[in-house]
């Protein structure tokens, strides 16, 4: 503070005759007092001061000093007493008790303004909790340390005829909050006669309606302070009829800030609760915090601030209704300066999922089935958020999933699967957090017969896969079968590259592999495994390959011809060569072979059984006079056919087909 002289002034000390002392000036050391935590009550030689020391407000034992001192600020009223060991701080706080002669007051004083205040700075700062017992005659106070202590009249006193010498607030800085009413403890100020106090300057502006002092004793009044006030000064002028003085800054004011930080804002009904620590802005140490006006829904919530550190902890109570909770913190300090902060935080209490409920809760299936749980119903506050929990190591290589926005358990029952119930656990979560719901549902795999596929075939258009020179692929279809399937193609007349199937049963006709050279059609059969048996299905398809460029493109119609394997009578069986261009090529019997791929070329042909003519046409007569016993495995004759001659001819492979009736 700055003090500014509105008049000439003569500083003077009273006379020290107000207590029973002597007038040595010098130090003189009183009698020691040894305490421990047990307390005590330690006495100046005089018995004008005491002071009592409870228990537990030292932690040591400790030498107390009473020491009679003139080094002090001026306007003091008695005795100044210097007690030790100097900068001695109490657990708790002790008391200290001045006895007063009201004879020796200065004239016109009011008892009930005498404080006892400690020195600081070169200014007397007035304890903030005196008791003045006019029948007594004793003024006490509490502390919690020791410095050089006096009595002082905190308004009044001073030199008759002279203005007023001292002004000053303790304490002199305040914390805010803003849009909140206050008043503040009156002044203290050295002066005769009637002393009026009045505010004489703010920084920054603020009007009077936001600032007002009482004339009388110095307190001062604020409120309507809004939310961007920042650190505001007052000065103060204490005047009487003698003259004037002003404190620069002699009270500062600066807005408190409290907030708080959630990790998430909503709860469960039993959840507990922790605030985590709030950020603070000029609240000291020695304010302490209170939960106040706990809202109407939250009784029976175990919820206690830390008075210390303002964390918020505790358990919200089972039965607290969904909704908003705002929350309301005062803190205070021991002379009852008190900053109150409401809705400094709030948080929701949701309702939990719970009653999850699967429909059937328990599903039977084999391997290979696929599962699927439906969508459950449950209740609590949406959304949900749904998560399967670990799923048991029997399952095998199962790809269950949960759909995480309904809470639908889907999946297909893998082949290596150990029979079994499973049950598994779902995790539901909303804002509030997650609750666990155990064995809400449940798969029973039983044991299952591993089958083959009943039928396999494959969706041609027409009666062949026609293969040009391009590649293709055709997908099978196959029925009847509950396992991993594994696939094998073999192809007649065989050839040793060009026509595969892969992992899926997929015909693959690779590009190149089959050419200009291998025209014909190719007999399929495949054979599917499942590990444990497997089943061939012969004939499945036809692969007809050619060339666009081949010159003749040879077929018969219609390709397969039946015959009579036993009937005495003459039958033939002819098909007509298409080919083009119209000059007619040489045609020649290359090769006639079984089902078994035993070559009958000889035996068939040298016995005129089959026979070709100049335009291509074939005939298979049996019953002649000259044909051989057919023998009872007869099936089918596959017939190579050969246009043209040497370097110009083409071969076509079992273009022309003989069979059975």
């Amino acid at each position: 503070m700055k003090l500014t002289r509105l008049a000439a002034f003569t500083v003077a000390i009273l006379s020290s005759t107000l207590f029973s002392c002597g007038d040595d000036d010098s130090e003189t050391p009183q009698n020691p007092n040894l305490i421990d935590a047990s307390g005590g009550t330690v006495t100046s030689t005089n018995n004008d001061l005491t002071i009592n020391i409870p228990a537990g407000a030292l932690s040591t034992p400790t030498e107390i000093t009473v020491v009679e001192t003139t080094t002090h600020p001026a306007g003091n009223i008695g005795v100044v007493y210097d007690l030790g060991p100097d900068g001695t701080k109490f657990n708790s706080p002790v008391s200290l008790t001045f006895n007063y002669d009201p004879a020796n007051l200065p004239s016109g004083s009011n008892e009930d303004n005498l404080v006892i205040a400690f020195a600081e700075n070169g200014n007397w700062v007035p304890l903030t909790n005196n008791v003045v017992n006019t029948s007594s005659n004793t003024v006490t106070a509490s502390t919690e340390h020791f410095t050089p202590y006096t009595v002082f009249l905190s308004t009044g006193g001073g030199i008759e005829g002279e203005p007023p010498t001292q002004l000053f607030y303790n304490p002199d800085n305040y914390p805010f909050v803003p849009n909140q009413a206050y008043e503040t403890p009156g002044a203290s100020a050295v002066g005769s006669g009637s002393l009026v106090f009045s505010i004489s300057n703010v920084d920054p502006d603020f009007t009077s309606e936001n600032f007002t002092i009482n004339p009388e004793n110095g307190r001062i009044s604020f409120n309507n302070l809004t939310n961007d006030a920042t650190e505001i000064k007052l000065d103060i002028t204490v005047a009487n009829e003698f003259g004037a003085i002003t404190t620069e800054d002699a009270m500062t004011f600066n807005p408190a800030t409290l907030s708080y930080s959630l990790e998430k804002d909503a709860f469960f009904p039993g959840n507990i609760f922790d605030s985590g620590l709030p950020e603070s802005n000029n609240i000291s140490e020695n304010y302490e915090f209170s939960l106040t006006n706990l809202p109407a829904g939250l009784e029976g919530s175990e919820l206690a601030i830390d008075i210390q550190t303002g964390q918020i902890t505790g358990t919200i109570n089972e039965n607290v209704a969904p909704g908003t909770y705002p929350l309301e913190v005062t803190s205070a300090n021991s002379d009852n300066w008190s900053l109150l902060f409401p809705n400094v935080i709030a948080f929701d209490v949701v309702a939990s999922p719970t009653d999850i409920a699967y429909s059937p809760a328990i599903t039977t299936l084999v391997a290979g089935e696929t599962f699927d749980s439906g969508i459950p119903t449950l209740s609590g506050e949406a959304p949900f958020t749904f998560e399967l929990g670990q799923i048991d190591a029997g399952l095998g290589s199962t790809g269950f999933t949960m759909n995480a926005a309904n809470g639908q358990f889907t999946g297909t029952v893998a082949n290596d699967a150990v029979a079994g119930t499973y049950s598994f656990d779902v995790i539901v979560s909303n804002r509030g957090g997650e609750v666990v719901f155990e064995e809400a549902v449940s798969l029973t795999i039983e044991e299952s017969e591993v089958m083959l596929p009943s039928n396999l075939s494959y969706d041609i258009p027409g009666d062949f896969f026609t293969y040009t020179g391009a590649p293709t692929a055709q997908i099978d279809i196959v029925e009847g079968s509950n396992s991993e399937l594994t696939y094998s193609v073999e192809v007649f007349p065989t050839i040793t590259a060009g026509i595969s199937i892969d992992g899926s049963g997929n015909i693959i006709i690779n590009d190149g592999l089959l050419n200009a050279n291998d025209p014909g059609y190719y007999t399929l059969s495949v054979t599917v495994s499942n590990g444990a048996d497997e089943a061939t299905f012969e004939d499945v398809a036809i692969v007809r390959a050619f060339s666009p460029s081949d010159p003749y493109i040879l077929e018969y119609n219609p390709r397969f011809s039946l015959i009579s394997a036993f009937n005495p009578e003459v039958l033939s069986a002819t098909s007509n060569a298409l080919f083009e261009p119209p000059n007619a090529p040489t045609f020649t019997i290359e090769k006639v072979y079984d089902q078994l791929n035993d070559d009958r070329t000889a035996e068939l042909i040298q016995q005129e059984i089959l026979t070709i003519a100049a335009d291509g046409d074939l005939t298979f007569s049996v019953g002649s006079p000259n044909s051989p016993t057919i023998a009872d495995n007869f099936y089918r004759y596959y017939v190579d056919v050969r246009i043209g001659e040497g370097n110009n001819s083409v071969l076509y492979r079992a273009v022309a087909v003989f069979g059975p009736q």
